[in-house]
């Protein structure tokens, strides 16, 4: 163990370990909540488009379901081709199995 010489050599070491200790675990509880934040954020914002799609899906006769979008929602859905992207596809999956 190291030996000091002064009090104050003491109190200054120890002050310098809690200001390091401190800043490394303030740094890792505010990265975490950051990620929290943005993984909340994102998550409603997918449930709100989910709903939005939701209920525009409509069932045929035949047991098949369509999805009939305004044109609002198809430009920020619909890829530039037309279809709907595989994140969509599985969210409508998701949709239908729980009807």
């Amino acid at each position: 163990m190291i030996r000091f010489k002064s009090i104050i050599s003491r109190i200054v070491i120890l002050h310098v370990i809690a200001v390091a200790l401190t800043s490394i675990l303030m740094s890792l509880a505010l990265s975490w909540l950051l990620n929290l934040a943005t993984n909340n954020i994102h998550n409603a914002a997918m449930q709100e488009q989910a709903e939005s799609v939701a209920h525009h899906l409509i069932s045929q006769a035949d047991g098949t379901i369509s999805l009939e979008l305004p044109p609002d929602l198809q430009v920020s859905i619909l890829s530039p081709t037309g279809d709907i992207p595989m994140r969509w596809s599985m969210i409508t999956a998701m949709l239908c199995s729980r009807r």
